[in-house]
């Protein structure tokens, strides 16, 4: 698999099993509902002085619960996880009975029921090539988007999820999925409930959420610049705004390319590409991210090859780093030689990893590299 690709280390479904309680829980599945994952959650009202409950689910083929069993197990507590012999467009039958510590059971429970959607025909097949499986960690990979889904596989290739998503896909630590689609900020949880969708658009390349529960992104913004380079006239420059949006999508803090960096820097490779009546792509911003314990920003814009970091309070430029040009702007990294970058990460040490497209350099050069900034 792409190794670019994030492992998720613990199961994307992020469920904990409970201890043994007797407070009233919520039912999962609930009846009768159509679940996006092949991989579910179990959970059922806890019963009195249970030591243990048996769980059964089968196919609902014929409305009778009997044999065959795709599972029959004995577990601990009132809930379960179920990973395997679950398939897309099928449903599902299941229940339960408690167990005391002497033996005992107790009354079955009524009979449940659940299907699992469709498996949308334009995910593909996923193959995947395993050379050494004890070394694997348990999880699934999830895969940003497929038409505008957001699929989880495990080892094997199986899909088990399928989310609505969109373009930059990241999963939250509580494991909500956040994605930009169509030019807005678009958050879900694993069932496609539709947590956050901002009014704001163009939103392009990044949206993060900050310690305070804020939105982070990259929005379009442009001014009419006189280019002597392009015929003696005023060009559309389209450059970025760093934007901070709250849940209300009140605009918290902003920072724009155009007020800080010079109309002196720009790639003239780029420019000779506009077309008549084009906008001229000048700063194409692809990542910003906040640091809590700098309190800055940093960013990059990849059509000046260059990284930026910002102090959040006073806005000001700390240091550009990458390619050299005629503003005499950039403070260090001309040496460095990295172009068109995507996807930097501040590394704990200091360092930035991205990913180099280096497009100034020879070509079939991509890279993934490291750069120390000392």
């Amino acid at each position: 698999m792409n190794v670019f690709i994030r492992r998720l280390i613990l199961l994307v479904f992020l469920f904990c099993l409970p201890n043994k309680s007797y407070a009233s829980q919520p039912q999962l599945p609930t009846e009768n509902d159509t679940l996006n994952y092949t991989q579910v959650y179990f959970n059922w009202q806890p019963v009195k002085d249970a030591d243990q409950y048996r769980f059964q689910i089968k196919g609902n083929d014929d409305g009778e619960f009997d044999d065959p069993l795709l599972h029959d197990l004995h577990v601990e507590t009132n809930a379960t996880i179920v990973s395997t012999k679950l398939e897309w467009g099928q449903s599902y039958l299941w229940r339960y009975w408690s167990i005391d510590s002497e033996g005992n059971q107790g009354n079955t429970s009524v009979v449940h029921s659940f299907c699992i959607m469709e498996l949308p025909e334009y995910v593909p097949d996923i193959e995947t090539e395993i050379f050494e499986r004890d070394q694997i960690q348990p999880g699934l990979t999830i895969f940003g988007q497929y038409n505008d889904f957001a699929i989880a596989v495990d080892i094997d290739g199986e899909v088990k999820l399928a989310v609505a998503a969109g373009r930059d896909f990241q999963m939250m630590p509580d494991g909500e999925l956040l994605s930009i689609k169509n030019g807005h900020i678009f958050r879900t949880n694993i069932n496609g409930d539709i947590v956050f969708y901002s009014d704001l658009n163009n939103v392009h390349h990044e949206v993060d959420v900050l310690p305070n529960g804020n939105y982070l992104t990259l929005k379009e913004t442009g001014r009419w610049v006189p280019t002597p380079d392009y015929d003696g006239d005023s060009l559309y420059w389209t450059g970025d705004v760093i934007i901070e949006i709250d849940e209300d999508e009140n605009v918290i803090w902003s920072w724009n390319t155009h007020d800080y960096f010079s109309y002196e820097d720009y790639e003239p490779e780029i420019l000779a590409e506009v077309p008549d009546n084009g906008n001229f792509d000048w700063t194409h911003g692809n990542a910003c991210h906040y640091l809590p314990d700098e309190n800055v920003i940093y960013a990059s814009f990849r059509n000046l090859s260059r990284i930026t970091l910002i102090d959040y309070d006073s806005k000001e430029i700390i240091w550009n780093m990458g390619k050299k040009f005629p503003s005499g702007d950039v403070d260090f990294g001309q040496n460095i030689n990295f172009s068109y970058q995507h996807d930097p990460e501040w590394l704990p040490d200091g360092n930035i990893l991205l990913f180099d497209n280096h497009n100034d350099g020879p070509e079939d050069s991509s890279s993934r590299r490291n750069l120390n900034r000392s």
